[in-house]
């Protein structure tokens, strides 16, 4: 790419169907030739929760590579990076199938048909898995400003799980709980931020037991994200949580999971757990996305930036 040529991007609001919803998304479809530093440059400039970064797939491979970073730092695989990146790529070259070549390796991604714009839903490339214990539920309750009995403690507890990224999940005794924390940043990092599972993921369902309508919202200062609007990564974790709670049956389980309606950013993410033998077989993670505009950053002014 010539050193005079503008970088251009696609924003898109991923997991709505509603402009101005959803998590929004920095595309970068000709990213070949950036080094680590000039995306992370990048991402910290635009300042979203994550911005894509897509070059060609490597030797003998089908598909594209696919770089993604928050403000602070890359992520191996990530959900609304994934889904909002492919159907980007399908609106520039059609399709019905797209191999994304992450951090953690190739993430499929099929697209969907449906009455209104396509849907996209990924294949996560690594089986989800609780990774350690959670901090006492007492902690937790303080940590979100909430009072002690607000945090669930008994047959549903807090939990550490990973799709790929770690999460903390806090289960909080109903919708309003989740509507009124405020996360306390000096605990968070006193007592959290250096632990196994420092991103947050607090969720409230009606029925615990049997439910499949699932409220959330997610936290990760680390990442530089005060609060996320749709987690599709978090989602894949979540498959590994839900199993611990509850005997998922064979076959499909699928969950309708609501995020960002207190941020004024309400989001669908539609998760899909296969289930065979009693164990976790497959995680899928599916939504729509909005085209919102576009823009072009400054090679020129990168270039000076690096020196």
């Amino acid at each position: 790419m010539p050193a005079s040529e503008d970088l251009s991007y696609v924003l898109v609001d991923v997991f709505t169907d509603t402009p101005f919803g959803g998590n929004p998304l920095a595309v970068f479809t000709k990213a070949e030739g950036l080094s680590d530093g000039e995306m992370q440059a990048i991402a910290r400039e635009l300042n979203l929760s994550e911005t894509t970064f897509v070059s060609p797939p490597p030797a003998g491979e089908e598909g594209y590579s696919v770089r993604i970073f928050t403000p602070l730092s890359e992520l191996p695989f990530a959900g609304h990076p994934t889904i909002g990146t492919a159907l980007v790529l399908h609106a520039l070259v059609g399709g019905t199938r797209i191999v994304l070549h992450e951090t953690i390796g190739p993430v499929p991604v099929r697209i969907l048909a449906s009455a209104g714009a396509p849907r996209a839903v990924l294949s996560s490339p690594k089986m989800p898995e609780r990774i350690a214990d959670a901090p006492p539920a007492s902690l937790l309750a303080r940590l979100l400003g909430l009072a002690p009995d607000d945090v669930l403690d008994g047959a549903v507890t807090p939990a550490c799980c990973s799709g790929g990224v770690p999460f903390t999940f806090i289960p909080v005794r109903d919708r309003a709980a989740l509507a009124r924390i405020r996360l306390d940043g000096a605990l968070w990092q006193a007592q959290i931020a250096q632990g196994p599972a420092p991103h947050l993921y607090a969720l409230a369902m009606e029925d615990w037991g049997a439910g499949t309508d699932i409220c959330a919202r997610m936290f990760a200062p680390s990442m530089g994200i005060a609060e996320d609007p749709a987690t599709g990564v978090a989602a894949v974790a979540l498959a590994a949580y839900l199993a611990g709670l509850r005997t998922l049956a064979e076959g499909e389980a699928r969950f309708a999971i609501r995020q960002g309606e207190d941020m004024g950013r309400p989001s669908l993410v539609e998760l899909t757990v296969d289930v065979s033998g009693g164990r976790i077989s497959g995680v899928h993670v599916g939504g729509g996305a909005v085209r919102i505009g576009g823009g072009a950053l400054s090679r020129a002014a990168l270039a000076r930036r690096a020196g």
